[in-house]
């Protein structure tokens, strides 16, 4: 088990927080190919953090009409 200071704040992303990372980046064909891989160290911010129940409710309340609800609906959309 994780101590509670990594898991919930040292090694997590959270809402408006800078982090240091470590990127791997690959370009990859529609057909699932590897074209080429890239790692970079990187910071990463994110918009928020969410629960997974937070994440779907979002998704499903078509009355959001936040950047963060229409990303998140965009990715839904990108795996179909």
């Amino acid at each position: 088990m994780v101590p509670e200071l990594l898991s919930s704040n040292l090694c997590s992303l959270r809402g408006e927080v800078e982090r240091f990372a470590f990127s791997c980046l690959w370009e990859i064909t529609e057909g699932g190919e590897i074209l080429s891989t890239k790692f970079h160290k990187s910071i990463i911010k994110s918009k928020s953090a969410m629960t997974y129940e937070q994440a779907q409710n979002k998704i499903d309340d078509i009355n959001d009409t936040s950047p963060i609800a229409k990303s998140l609906r965009n990715l839904v959309n990108k795996k179909n």
